[in-house]
């Protein structure tokens, strides 16, 4: 009689471990579906609502922000076709749309903006030049009117208090400003810079500021605070002298550009 109660008993507690071994097995495995779902697999949605997110701020820190120009380039543009930017020291009668002919280099060496025949020409590039100011050295011409006007006033920068009073120079375009810092004015000869250096060349711009800013001598202003190197942009701002064989040059290193917001 032992013997049947004790085969009797087997079958229940084999029955209770049974279940007891399938319930954690099945916990196991809906703890392991839960880890794979919600850390190891990607969470699709918040893939998507995350990707949204970052083209959104991708597309707000590419927008580039309304630049404002002080100049009606389209009022401009109709009066003086080949105008392309404007120049202005504050402080100074300089203030003028920059003109670049196509194909005649020196067309605006006698006629105004507005091309029509006039003896004090215009402030004007070659078309050595690109009209981005995207060149090492973007050379400006204007003549030296007597009256002041036009490149006139730029011999007033042989007075030192006049050339560190002055030294702001801003250049606009449609949709851009850039401002340049004066750093020297002085003396130098008729050759023609664009022709006479290669500026692509790092090597001979490093070769030319050298011979500039050597410069010792009374029809020389070389400013002390500010320093040009071969990976600068700068301008050169060139009007005739009382001799035929000289050019006085004012020349200003980019310190702003709205494009680099």
């Amino acid at each position: 009689m032992e013997e049947q109660k004790t085969t009797e008993k087997k079958p229940l507690r084999f029955w209770i471990w049974l279940a007891v071994f399938v319930l954690a097995f099945t916990s196991l495995i809906v703890t392991f579906f839960l880890l794979w779902k919600f850390v190891f697999y990607p969470n699709k949605s918040m893939d998507r609502i995350r990707s949204d997110v970052m083209a959104a701020t991708d597309e707000a820190e590419t927008e580039k922000k309304p630049v404002k120009v002080p100049i009606d380039f389209d009022a401009v543009k109709k009066k003086c076709p080949d105008a392309y930017a404007w120049l202005k020291i504050p402080g100074t009668v300089i203030n003028y749309e920059v003109v670049q002919h196509p194909k005649e280099r020196l067309f605006y060496l006698n006629h105004s903006s507005e091309q029509q025949s006039f003896v004090g020409g215009a402030i004007y590039t070659h078309f050595y030049n690109t009209k981005d100011f995207s060149d090492y050295n973007t050379v400006i011409y204007g003549h030296n009117m007597l009256n002041g006007t036009m490149f006139g006033q730029l011999k007033k920068y042989r007075d030192q208090e006049f050339f560190y009073s002055h030294r702001d120079i801003y250049v606009y375009m449609p949709d851009r400003v850039l401002k340049y810092k004066i750093f020297a004015a002085y003396v130098w000869n008729d050759d023609h810079l664009l022709l006479c250096f290669d500026f692509e060349d790092p090597l001979v711009r490093a070769s030319y500021w050298s011979q500039v800013l050597s410069q010792r001598n009374m029809n020389a202003i070389i400013a002390d605070d500010t320093t040009v190197t071969a990976d600068d942009k700068v301008i050169t701002l060139s009007t005739c002298t009382s001799r035929d064989d000289q050019r006085y040059l004012v020349q200003a290193v980019l310190t702003y550009d709205s494009d680099e917001e």
